[in-house]
């Protein structure tokens, strides 16, 4: 995103915060992608899921799940929804952040970005 004067605003912070989450996921994912390589992976399967205990291909299948979706809400194509939306132009980034980030993220891009009327139009929303 680039302010009035052409200047980034914000620009990796993004993904900066995504960064947590994936390095988080990482070390599941990378599990669960080599055990699904293995030609022996329908009996690790069962071993994994017997008993009630056992939770280790349950973690698995959250990191996976995990990944897709934070995988998905950086994609080209969700941001393609918010910026082809009937939003007013100067919300869509601020809405776009706000979903993909939190609302304080959202509030701080605002700040950076927005003045007067603007500005508190999107501190409504």
């Amino acid at each position: 995103m680039k302010n009035e004067f052409g200047d980034y605003i914000n620009r990796n912070e993004i993904e900066d915060s995504y960064k947590i989450f994936e390095d988080y996921v990482d070390p599941k994912l990378k599990r669960f992608v080599k055990i699904m390589s293995k030609d022996t992976f329908q009996e690790e399967y069962a071993s994994m899921i017997r008993g009630k205990k056992n939770t280790q291909w349950g973690t698995m299948e959250a990191g996976l799940l995990f990944h897709l979706i934070t995988t998905l809400v950086r994609s080209p194509k969700v941001k393609e929804l918010f910026y082809n939306s009937n939003f007013p132009k100067f919300m869509k980034p601020i809405i776009y952040r706000q979903m993909t980030s939190g609302k304080m993220m959202a509030v701080e891009l605002a700040k950076n970005l927005l003045l007067g009327q603007e500005l508190e139009i999107a501190f409504t929303f």
